[in-house]
């Protein structure tokens, strides 16, 4: 069990983060709105920020390692899981949908194309890309 009251011995933008369910899904909805806070309408990021986030930058040989049948169709941008091509995708979300799973169960997904935000929060290690995930972001996104 980690003590989240030691200082680490580095930081890590995508281990470690401790947060409440309010402050992320004002985070996911902050990278729905491209860049703006939903409830204020004030600007966060920038919009050449949120675009650099959110486009695939993998090349070929490094999607071969990604070897989770969830993953299929994705890239990654800059920490954010991108889909890039839906067909290959295990469910129907639309293109360009991105977001994260993280090893500790959290998992956010958001559609550009509708603003569209899931957000899974569990407790359990090497969960978040599980079946259910991938039936929530089915069901999000219709059937």
């Amino acid at each position: 069990m980690t003590d989240y009251r030691k200082r680490p011995a580095f930081f890590s933008g995508s281990a470690g983060l401790i947060s409440t369910l309010h402050d992320y899904v004002q985070f996911a909805n902050m990278l729905a709105g491209k860049g703006l806070h939903a409830a204020s309408g004030t600007r966060l990021i920038s919009e050449n920020t949120w675009r650099y986030l959110t486009t695939p930058q993998l090349n070929a040989a490094q999607k071969q390692g990604i070897d989770w049948p969830q993953l299929a169709g994705y890239s990654y941008g800059n920490l954010l899981r991108v889909l890039e091509n839906p067909q290959r995708c295990m469910t129907n979300a639309p293109a360009e949908e991105f977001g994260w799973d993280g090893w500790n169960g959290p998992y956010f997904c958001v559609s550009p194309e509708d603003e569209t935000v899931l957000v899974y929060l569990i407790q359990v290690c090497d969960c978040s890309n599980s079946d259910i995930a991938r039936r929530l972001r089915a069901a999000a996104f219709g059937v």
